[in-house]
């Protein structure tokens, strides 16, 4: 009796796939391409399935998109030093990718700081006043 090969991509996750899928993922590519491209990973909707049901796959995935947008940052210098005039168009729309990325996954280290600020009149300190019935 020979034994039945199961071909296909795999539908349940053990921890040495979703290991290298998030290796793959801190490296800077996306799921979308991993799952499309690579005949080991799983569809992208079954990865998301085994996120939803597994905290440590979500944590996994959350610490791989945070190392991924380190990259995309660091890779900013490099493609900025390699820009010549004409590549610069091409240059620009890769950083601008990369300082997205970085911005939306590391936002207190690298999105835009905002700062709310109240004054009063003429700047000063705003003066705040209890209205009850009798003062109306």
């Amino acid at each position: 009796m020979t034994e039945e090969v199961k071909m296909g991509r795999p539908t349940d996750h053990t921890d040495e796939l979703v290991d290298r899928i998030c290796e793959e993922l801190a490296a800077g590519r996306s799921l979308n391409r991993i799952c499309k491209e690579e005949d080991w990973a799983p569809d992208k909707s079954t990865f998301y399935r085994w996120m939803y049901k597994h905290n440590s796959i979500r944590d996994k995935y959350a610490h791989a998109c945070n190392s991924r947008a380190e990259a995309a940052a660091e890779e900013i210098l490099e493609i900025a030093h390699n820009a010549t005039p004409d590549t610069y168009n091409v240059a620009r729309l890769q950083v601008d990718a990369r300082k997205w990325i970085a911005s939306r996954f590391l936002p207190k280290r690298y999105g835009d700081k905002q700062q709310l600020e109240h004054t009063g009149e003429s700047g000063g300190p705003m003066i705040i006043k209890w209205k009850g019935k009798d003062d109306e």
